[in-house]
């Protein structure tokens, strides 16, 4: 199952995800087969003019792509349905060697007597599904779009029961990045198939036939749990935006304690279980200092670095005219800006660094408390 809003590439991956499969150029970490047939039903897209020069802008061999037509009963056409048509699906399968089935979106095929929010009839049209990709040795490759402020448990976001979910063999989720402006991750939400793999930025890459291609741009550290929490309401998006910011302010490019940064976000409004979400979000790095027989935990600035989104929305560390250069060995002298006491203070308390003597022992985890 590939799930996610309008403009986030579904189509455009299951495209890139045919192509691997008919000898195109493959998605990252690809190891499925290579030269079967794609069979594909498409029903919001129109087949000559966009779901054709898509799989072509991917690189998949058009001859090794095959469209679901429509059956033709007692001299009229009519739509295939699931599952009432599944014998009739299973013969063009079998029969032509296809390695993959692209429903896109498998709700345009459900009988429409169905009920897609009801766990028992969910499962009366997946089920011979997945019995026929078994039998066939074929990838049912199935897309939906998620409901409407939604946040949370990212396996409950999808249209329809969470039954849809628990029936797939693996859920994968099309997101917006949540600080990279034209750039968008695919997670794995779940999958009984093995351990799931780490979630992969993309952005699009305009052809010479005028439609996108993906051009993947590596791993990211974000699961779709993590993108889901900013992808609710507008208040769940402010807190999750409030947490970040908390985070590039306090933390910014020195080492800070972390009771400091956990009662700063306190004063801020934000909790610490929003904090720490925000921690695992954006990579911030934890260590365990040990100073005079004292030990505690430091909160340092992303191994990467902030995203570059992130710190272009304004805080204590974006405006270098103000505050001069900083760098990992400490902050350089900065003149303040005239007036504004308050936030002169804030800076001044936010760049001060804990000393540490050379014999300081550190214990650095990307994961820590």
């Amino acid at each position: 199952m590939i799930e996610g809003r309008k403009a986030v590439g579904k189509t455009t991956f299951a495209a890139a995800l045919a192509a691997s499969m008919t000898g195109g150029p493959c998605v990252p970490g690809w190891t499925g087969p290579r030269n079967k047939r794609v069979f594909w039903f498409a029903s919001e897209d129109r087949w000559e003019s966009e779901i054709l020069p898509r799989l072509s802008a991917a690189g998949a061999p058009l001859e090794m792509i095959g469209r679901i037509l429509p059956l033709q009963i007692a001299g009229r056409m009519r739509r295939m349905v699931l599952p009432d048509d599944i014998e009739e699906l299973s013969s063009r399968v079998l029969a032509c060697n296809v390695g993959m089935l692209v429903l896109d979106p498998y709700i345009s095929l459900a009988n429409r007597m169905l009920d897609m929010r009801v766990e028992q009839q969910v499962r009366s049209y997946f089920e011979p599904l997945a019995d026929l990709s078994w039998r066939a040795d074929c990838l049912s490759l199935c897309t939906r779009h998620l409901r409407k402020g939604t946040s949370g448990d990212a396996r409950e976001h999808g249209l329809g029961s969470v039954a849809v979910s628990n029936v797939a063999r693996a859920v994968l989720r099309c997101d917006e990045h949540p600080h990279e402006r034209d750039h968008f991750v695919v997670s794995v939400v779940a999958t009984n198939a093995g351990r799931p793999a780490r979630s992969q930025c993309y952005t699009f890459q305009e052809t010479d036939n005028g439609c996108p291609c993906i051009e993947w741009r590596g791993a990211v550290d974000l699961d779709a749990d993590t993108i889901a929490e900013g992808k609710g309401s507008a208040a769940e998006r402010d807190e999750w935006h409030d947490a970040d910011r908390v985070l590039i302010d306090v933390v910014g490019y020195t080492w800070t304690r972390t009771k400091e940064v956990l009662a700063d976000a306190a004063n801020a409004g934000v909790s610490e279980k929003s904090l720490r979400r925000a921690k695992a979000r954006l990579g911030v790095r934890s260590r365990r200092v040990v100073l005079s027989g004292e030990a505690f935990w430091q909160w340092g600035p992303p191994r990467h670095g902030w995203p570059e989104e992130l710190e272009q929305k304004g805080g204590a560390y974006t405006d270098a005219g103000m505050l001069g250069i900083l760098d990992q060995d400490g902050p350089q002298k900065a003149s303040d800006p005239p007036g504004d006491s308050a936030r002169r203070t804030r800076r001044t308390r936010v760049h001060a660094r804990t000393p540490q003597p050379p014999n300081v022992a550190t214990e650095e985890t990307d994961n820590g408390k």
